[in-house]
This record gives C-alpha cells, sequence and structure tokens, in this order.
C-alpha cells in the first residue's frame, strides 16, 4: 500500500501543496503554489502535478475555511464565494479516482503545529487571516479549537459589525477582511488629492489594501497609525488576554497572512505585549513566546488529517 498523500492547504491569499510520505513525516516533493483556484476545476487542475509526480498517491486533503454541510457541500465560503454549492473535495475524487477529505484549515494549520512544537507544553495557534480562530495542542493531541474572533470586544469605542451579522465581535476590529474595509474608510476621510496620491501609488506597486496600509504605517501617516495602535492591536490584545484566562498557553504560533506580516511592523509586537500586560500579569505577557507557524505546517497537516481520518496509520 502507498505511503504517499497529497496535502492542500487553501488560505485566503496562497494555496500550497505538496506530497507527503506519511511513514517519514517529510515531503517527498516540492511544495508547489497553486494561485488562487476560485472553481474546483481549478482545484482539480492545480494538483495535477502533484498526483502525476510518480508517486503512487493513496489520499489527498484539502485544508480550506468555510463551512460544509453532512454532504460536504459548501454553504459558507469566505475567502471565495464561487465554492458555495459546491464540495471541492468531491470534485478532486471524481476526477483522479483518489480518496478526499476536507477539514476546516485551522484543524489542518493545528494538526501541522504539533508536528514542530515542544508537546509537554500547551501550544496556542491564532490565526490571523481574514478572519480570527486559536487552536490548542498539548502532548501531541490537537484540544478542540475555537472561532476566538467572535469573542465580544468590550473596550472598543464605536461599533463596527462583524462579518457574522453581529456587532463587535472582535473579529471586526481585528480580522484581515474589516482592516481592509478600514482602510477604505480611512481614505475616504482623506483630502481629495491625498487620497488620490495613495491610490495612484497602490495601483503602481499593484498593492492591495493591507499592503498600502503596511507601507502607510512605515511612514508614519496618521490615519494608518490610529488603525493599528487605536484599533487592531487592543483587539489583538484583548483577544490574546481572556484566551490565556480560560486556557493558560505557553506559546503562541502566528499563522494567517495578515497576523505574521502584521507583527514585523517596527514597534508593533511591542506595544501588543504592553496592551496583553492591561489584562495578564506583566510577566506572563513579556515572556510568552512568539513564533510564525512554518508556512508548510498547513499543507502537512491537512495530508497527515486525512492519512489519519482513512486509518493509513
Amino acid at each position: 500500500m502507498s505511503t504517499n498523500v497529497i496535502g492542500i492547504d487553501a488560505g485566503g491569499t496562497h494555496v500550497r501543496a505538496g506530497v507527503i510520505d506519511i511513514n517519514s513525516g517529510e515531503f517527498v516533493t516540492d511544495i508547489i503554489k497553486i494561485g488562487s483556484p476560485s472553481t474546483p476545476e481549478e482545484f482539480v487542475d492545480g494538483i495535477n502535478p502533484l498526483v502525476n509526480s510518480g508517486f503512487e498517491i493513496y489520499a489527498i486533503g484539502l485544508g480550506i475555511a468555510g463551512g460544509w454541510n453532512k454532504k460536504g457541500i459548501f454553504k459558507h465560503s469566505p475567502n471565495n464565494p464561487k465554492l458555495i454549492d459546491k464540495s471541492v473535495s468531491d470534485e478532486i475524487e471524481q476526477a483522479y479516482g483518489i480518496p478526499t477529505r476536507k477539514n476546516n484549515d485551522l484543524k489542518v494549520g493545528g494538526r501541522g503545529m504539533i508536528e514542530y512544537c515542544d508537546p509537554n507544553i500547551l501550544n496556542l495557534l491564532y490565526n490571523q487571516g481574514t478572519g480570527v480562530n486559536i487552536a490548542l495542542a498539548l502532548h501531541g493531541y490537537l484540544l478542540p479549537g475555537s472561532e476566538a474572533g467572535h469573542i465580544p470586544n468590550l473596550i472598543a469605542r464605536f461599533g463596527r459589525r462583524c462579518g457574522c451579522n453581529r456587532m463587535n465581535c472582535n473579529e471586526a476590529f481585528a480580522g484581515g477582511a474589516s482592516v481592509l474595509i478600514m482602510v477604505d474608510e480611512a481614505l475616504c476621510r482623506l483630502d481629495k488629492k491625498d487620497r488620490e496620491d495613495l491610490r495612484s501609488l497602490q495601483q503602481e506597486n499593484s498593492w492591495n489594501n493591507n499592503s498600502l496600509l503596511d507601507w502607510a504605517y512605515t511612514q508614519n501617516m496618521v490615519w494608518a497609525k490610529q488603525i493599528y495602535e487605536e484599533t487592531v492591536i487592543p483587539a489583538l490584545a484583548l483577544n490574546l488576554g481572556i484566551i490565556h484566562l480560560v486556557a493558560a498557553y505557553e506559546k503562541v504560533w502566528w499563522t494567517g497572512g495578515f497576523g505574521q506580516y502584521m507583527l514585523k511592523l517596527p514597534g508593533l509586537e511591542e506595544m501588543l505585549r504592553t496592551e496583553m500586560q492591561k489584562i495578564m500579569v506583566h510577566q506572563v505577557a513579556d515572556q510568552i513566546p512568539f513564533e510564525d507557524l512554518p508556512e508548510n505546517a498547513p499543507v502537512l497537516g491537512a495530508g497527515l488529517l486525512v492519512a489519519e481520518e482513512l486509518g493509513l496509520y
């Protein structure tokens, strides 16, 4: 029996995939980037080089954000609305005749984290991408995760509606999708010339709103500093503080296209820890290690999960 599986991590920004030998837990092919597939057919075409890489493939695992019914049909797809009423995993299985299963992107990230983290401490995976959610791992086991972005933000000075349609969820202040809206709102409040200059710069560099925000922050533009320092960082610190009160995690692994890059901006990690001190014991807020989850960990997690579900090992 083959011990090779394909893992696919379909995030909001990138889709990565690779072939994994589950006996060794190692990749036997290079990780490929599939671009931004928007239909099941594009997913099928995207992994074709892996299916035909010369390795016998036992199963395919897909990690993807969204919600699906008992038949595996998407009813909610935050990163790709075109997948609603589709399955993706069924179409891949039908195209290649290889058993295919999908799991939530948080679960595959958490399963991948287990392969990298210290099993003797409580590890927190904090996924700050389009939305916000968490997973916990201890002694090699993945504990139930949470849509942590929907913890109410009790310190907000103004109201924001979340994508779930409720008011003042933390995700409405710290989630990537909400931050993109904040940039549009901030630019609308600028003078016409300043706004047009920024939009022109954005177009010249092919930046999305997030890239524009990060650049503007490094240039000390007031509107960008307000978004991060008055809205995003306090909301993120509140989330981390509340989670620590419930589960005294000992290390934070960051994942998600928004969160990982944000904390690399000058001064934001220090600001986050200062805000966390308002909620947590100072020494704890200062000493909890932060580390980026390796970008291939969710791909590995997707492959290992499907192998476990199908009893391959």
